[in-house]
C-alpha cells in the first residue's frame, strides 16, 4: 500500500471517488468491400432519410471491450445570429472531404430545422402548442447547441438541442431536440437496428427497457429512489417504439427520444428522453465492428487510439456502509462492490481495514476517519480500489491503495499490462517531466524522487500515477493510452 499526504477537501476526495465507481465502470486507405451489405431504406414520419448500405454482418460481440475513437477534430464555436445564441461544434479530420461536406451538411440541416421549430410562424404543431401561440407572439431567450455524443469506431452521434422562453403564463419554456447518428465510411444516417448484431430483437429489448424505466417512475406507493425528478405521465399505454425511433447514442447509454411528433407522454412542450445503459444490451451490440474496417482509415490522422468501455454488465452493485465510534472520533466504511470478481479479496480487504480502524485512536475530539472499498471491472481487468481519509487535529492525510487483477484472479504488475515493458518507465517519466515543465507547481527532480512509491490506475481512456511529494501535494497525471502504442498493450492485442 502507498502512503501520502494531500490537504484537499474530504467532500472533493468523496466526489473524486464516487464518480470513478459510478463510471465503473480505422487505420490505412483502401478501398471498403461491401461485405453482406445491409440494405435499410426507411422512411421516417417526416422526412426521408438516406440510410447507409455500408455495414460488415456482425453476429457476436463478446470480446467487444473497447472502443477506437474516430480521429477527428471537433471545435466550438459560438454564434450570435438570427436571435439566437448557437453553441455549435464544427468537425474535420476526415481523409474523404466530399463525405466531411455531407456530414457537415447534415448537421446544418438538422440545425435550421430546429432553428424553425422556435419561431411562432413556423413552429410544427406541438402537443397544443399552436393553440396558445400567435404568429406575433414573442419567443426570446432561444438557444440551439450541438452535442457530440459519440465519436468512435466510425460513428458519429450528435444531438442538436434549441429552446426559448414565450409569453405564456402557465408554461414559458419549450425545447427541441433532433439526433443525428452517422457512419462516417458514407456519411449516411444509421438505423437503430444496425446498433445490434444480426437477428437480435432489438425493439423488444429496447421496449422491454422503457417500460422497466416507466414502472420505476410511477411505482403505485412512492417514486423509485434512483429517480429524483417528477416521473413520466403516459397520455395513453406505451405499446412499442417505430422501426425508426429518433436515438442518440452515447459512450455509456442509448437514449431514445419521443420528440413532439410523439404522444404517449404529457411532458408540455419538451421532449422525452429515456436513457438505456448499454449493459442492457451486452453480447448484442454490433457498434464495435459494424461500420469498422482495421485495414483502413479514414482520418488524416492515422494514429489509433483506443478507450475502455465501461457498460459491461456487473450485475447489482452491492454497497454497504458501517459506522462506528473510536477514541476522540467517528468512522465509516464505505464499499462499492461493481462486480462479483474479487469479491472475497475486497471483503477481506474490508475486513482488514475494519480490524485497524477499531484500534485506532484520534488526537483529538471530532475527528474522524471514512474508508472507501471498491471493485469494478475495466477492460479485461479487475481494479479492486480502497482510499483512507483521516482527520484529526486540524491535518488531513490519504492513504490509497490500487489492485489490478486479471481474469484468473492473478495479481497484474505495471510491467505485466505491455508486450514490452522496456520503454514504459521512460515514457512515464517523459510525461511526468513535460507537465511539471509546463506548471510550476512541482518539480521533477522532487517528483521522480518517489517514482518507485507510484500507483496506478486504470480508466477507461487513459493510465493514471499517483506519486506521493514531499510537500503533501500528490502528483497525478492521466496518459493517454495511445503514448505508449496500443499495440504494445497486452489487452488491445488481437
Amino acid at each position: 500500500m502507498s502512503k501520502f499526504k494531500s490537504k484537499k477537501l474530504r467532500y472533493s476526495i468523496l466526489i473524486v471517488f464516487l464518480c470513478a465507481v459510478i463510471v465503473g465502470l480505422g487505420l490505412s486507405g483502401c478501398a471498403k468491400p461491401k461485405i453482406d451489405q445491409i440494405d435499410i431504406n426507411m422512411e421516417t414520419p417526416e422526412t426521408s432519410f438516406q440510410y447507409s448500405d455500408y455495414g460488415k454482418s456482425v453476429t457476436s460481440s463478446d470480446n467487444f471491450f473497447y472502443y477506437v475513437p474516430n480521429n477527428l477534430t471537433i471545435e466550438n464555436i459560438e454564434q450570435n445570429e438570427d436571435g439566437f445564441t448557437k453553441h455549435l461544434a464544427s468537425l474535420s479530420g476526415l481523409k474523404d472531404k466530399v463525405i466531411e461536406n455531407k456530414v457537415k451538411s447534415i448537421i446544418e440541416d438538422s440545425i435550421l430545422e430546429v432553428q424553425s421549430l422556435l419561431k411562432p410562424e413556423t413552429i410544427a404543431p406541438y402537443r397544443g402548442i399552436r393553440t396558445l401561440l400567435e404568429d406575433s407572439t414573442s419567443i426570446w431567450n432561444k438557444e440551439i447547441s450541438t452535442y457530440v455524443a459519440f465519436n468512435n469506431n466510425n460513428i458519429l452521434s450528435v444531438s442538436i438541442r434549441g429552446s426559448g422562453n414565450f409569453n405564456y403564463s402557465e408554461m414559458s419554456w419549450m425545447s427541441v431536440l433532433r439526433t443525428v447518428n452517422i457512419d462516417l465510411n458514407t456519411g449516411k444516417h444509421i438505423p437503430l437496428s444496425a446498433l445490434f448484431v444480426d437477428g437480435f430483437d432489438y425493439k423488444k429489448a429496447i421496449n422491454d427497457a422503457i417500460l422497466d424505466e416507466l414502472g420505476k417512475q410511477n411505482a403505485i406507493d412512492e417514486v423509485h429512489e434512483d429517480y429524483f425528478y417528477n416521473p413520466l405521465t403516459l397520455v395513453k399505454p406505451f405499446d412499442t417504439i417505430s422501426e425508426n425511433q429518433p436515438f442518440l447514442l452515447n459512450d455509456y447509454t442509448l437514449t431514445i427520444l419521443f420528440d413532439e411528433r410523439d404522444d404517449h407522454f404529457a411532458s408540455n412542450f419538451s421532449p422525452v428522453e429515456i436513457s438505456i445503459n448499454l449493459s442492457e444490451f451486452e453480447g448484442q451490440l454490433a457498434i464495435g465492428d459494424r461500420y469498422m474496417d482495421k485495414n483502413s482509415s479514414l482520418y488524416l490522422d492515422e494514429k489509433e487510439k483506443r478507450m475502455l468501455v465501461s457498460w459491461s454488465r456487473q450485475g447489482e452493485v452491492d454497497h454497504g456502509v458501517i459506522n462506528g465510534t473510536i477514541t476522540n472520533g467517528d468512522y465509516t466504511i464505505t464499499t462499492y462492490f461493481g462486480t462479483s470478481k474479487m469479491k472475497v479479496r475486497a471483503q477481506a480487504l474490508a475486513d482488514d481495514l475494519l480490524g485497524w480502524v477499531k484500534s485506532e485512536s484520534l488526537a483529538s475530539e471530532g475527528s474522524f476517519i471514512e474508508i472507501y472499498i471498491s471493485t469494478r471491472e475495466i477492460g479485461p481487468y479487475t481494479q479492486l480500489s480502497s482510499q483512507i481519509y483521516k482527520e484529526s487535529t486540524g491535518e488531513y492525510e490519504i492513504v490509497q491503495s490500487n489492485e489490478l487483477y486479471n481474469d484468473m484472479g492473478e495479481l497484474i504488475n505495471l510491467e505485466d499490462l505491455f508486450v514490452d515493458a522496456s520503454m514504459v518507465n521512460d515514457i512515464i517519466r517523459d510525461n511526468i517531466k513535460e507537465q511539471c515543465d509546463l506548471y510550476d507547481q512541482y518539480e521533477f527532480s522532487e517528483v521522480n524522487k518517489n517514482y518507485e512509491e507510484m500507483t496506478f490506475f486504470l480508466y477507461n481512456s487513459a493510465l493514471e500515477v499517483v506519486i506521493p511529494t514531499k510537500d503533501n501535494n500528490d502528483f497525478y497525471l492521466m496518459i493517454p493510452y495511445d503514448a505508449f502504442d496500443v499495440y504494445n498493450w497486452v489487452m488491445f492485442q488481437e
